[in-house]
């Protein structure tokens, strides 16, 4: 189990037995298992910095995670249609 894909996943959850810690989030879980799929521990940890439905520039995620901006911009593809677009940073 990966540790990170675990607090991602707990911060990404609806589920209040998950959010409140009366139910652990374990491989078993949907929320896990997709996330497990599709993030490497890098993006995981972005995400964790990110937090929820808080925009953040790649320039304010790289002063948080100590990298710099170019390498922050390289984990996180743009979204389709817009390439280079910095919008993949900003909440939907």
């Amino acid at each position: 189990m990966r540790p990170l894909i675990v607090k991602t996943a707990r911060m990404l959850t609806d589920c209040m037995d998950v959010s409140l810690g009366l139910t652990k989030m374990d491989e078993s879980r949907p929320e896990y298992r997709m996330l497990d799929a599709i993030l490497t521990d890098d993006m995981a940890r972005a995400a964790l910095k990110m937090g929820v439905r808080k925009p953040t520039t790649p320039e304010e995620l790289a002063k948080k995670l100590r990298w710099t901006t170019p390498s922050t911009r390289a984990i996180w593809p743009s979204r389709p249609g817009r390439p280079g677009s910095t919008a993949a940073w900003a909440a939907a």
